[in-house]
């Protein structure tokens, strides 16, 4: 954690540590004995697509979207799309060049899972909470759900998006 920190400018690794903490405070309120079992749940409505079931869970104070918005622009890049019916669809991807995905890299060597998504983000661009929201309950051991450095990527993935902006 203290290696992912020191790459990080401070002004990212202190909103990191917050969105962290929130992201655990709020499992915790899921349902499920451990951790692990609390994460899954957490994560269950956004894997299957029901995005309004997740983000019911989730509390936009303040406090904590002021401190990661600039979290925010520095991991994740927006794009707007005008469909048919001239409606704006937001669509959000990984910048793969950001100091998020550069400090992972330092530390991929330590961990596959870290190693898969951090080559993942490079070649595609992005996954998006919901592939990151189902490749969770589908793949991850319990290990990989008390791993500091997983749950910060969890909460990049699938909570800071929806700090951020209102799912369609």
């Amino acid at each position: 954690m203290k290696k992912l920190n020191n790459e990080l400018d401070s002004k990212y690794a202190e909103p990191l540590d917050e969105l962290t903490l929130e992201f655990e405070r709020i499992v915790m309120k899921s349902d499920g004995s451990s951790f692990p079992d609390k994460c899954r749940n957490f994560l269950k409505p956004l894997a299957s697509g029901k995005d309004q079931e997740f983000y019911s869970k989730i509390v936009k104070r303040e406090e904590l979207v002021n401190a990661v918005a600039g979290l925010d622009t520095m991991i994740f890049k927006y794009e707007f799309h005008t469909t048919d019916s001239l409606s704006t669809r937001k669509h959000i991807s990984n910048k793969w060049n950001s100091n998020f995905i550069k400090a992972l890299s330092t530390l991929k060597e330590c961990d596959e899972l870290i190693s898969g998504y951090v080559e993942t983000i490079v070649e595609t661009g992005g996954l998006g909470p919901v592939l990151v929201a189902n490749g969770a309950i589908m793949n991850y051991s319990d290990e990989d759900f008390n791993n500091p450095i997983v749950k910060r990527i969890l909460a990049v993935e699938v909570l800071l998006p929806y700090l951020t902006y209102s799912p369609e």
